[in-house]
């Protein structure tokens, strides 16, 4: 169970970190564009 656990919240890091790599550039690039 605990190993469930772990390798559900390496999942979760690992989909955060993809979301955070591809909507970075956007967010900053719309940041920038509001200011």
């Amino acid at each position: 169970m605990i190993a469930q656990t772990n390798e559900r919240w390496s999942h979760l890091a690992r989909v955060r970190l993809i979301v955070v790599i591809t909507a970075g550039p956007w967010i900053a690039a719309f940041a920038w564009f509001v200011s």
